[in-house]
């Protein structure tokens, strides 16, 4: 029995909501993670379909925006990118605009994005049978819980 379920024009087909854990230290190799875990979808278009649809990018509070977000403070408000400048940058607008308005700090931002995004690519294809397992769960089940993608990409999937 398939879930049925309708998407209207402008919806997302689907997200990944993330529970992270808040209490630990944040240094820039978290922070990377992250924008590499947030990548991963579209990592994933490209690596497994050879293509990307809009989805990763298309509107404000998409993956690649708030990837894009987490790379400007990395390199415009923790000190922690390639320069040690100081902005304040704490809101989406005031991100949006330094990355508009400085193009050294627009340059580092992409860089970081390119990096992380080749990163993330690089493990999809590394683990694409557990990529492919989850994708095909997701599709017959039309949700799919933590635990599950665990036991999926352990190799010891129940179903």
């Amino acid at each position: 029995a398939g879930v049925s379920w309708e998407v209207g024009p402008g919806q997302p087909s689907g997200f990944a909501y993330f529970k992270l854990p808040e209490d630990r230290e944040l240094d820039r190799q978290v922070y990377l993670d992250r924008i590499a875990m947030i990548l991963g979808g579209r990592a994933a278009e490209a690596e497994l379909l050879g293509t990307c649809y809009e989805g990763a990018g298309g509107a404000v509070g998409s993956d690649l925006h708030a990837a894009s977000d987490i790379a400007t403070m990395i390199e415009a408000q923790f000190g922690m990118g390639e320069g040690l400048s100081y902005f304040d940058v704490p809101s989406v607008e005031q991100r949006d605009r330094i990355r508009r308005d400085n193009p050294d700090v627009a340059a580092r931002v992409e860089r970081i994005l390119r990096r992380e995004m080749e990163r993330s690519r690089e493990i999809v294809g590394r683990h694409r049978a557990a990529v492919e397992a989850v994708a095909a769960a997701l599709e017959r089940d039309g949700l799919i819980e933590g635990a599950e993608v665990g036991r999926l990409i352990s190799g010891r999937a129940q179903r």
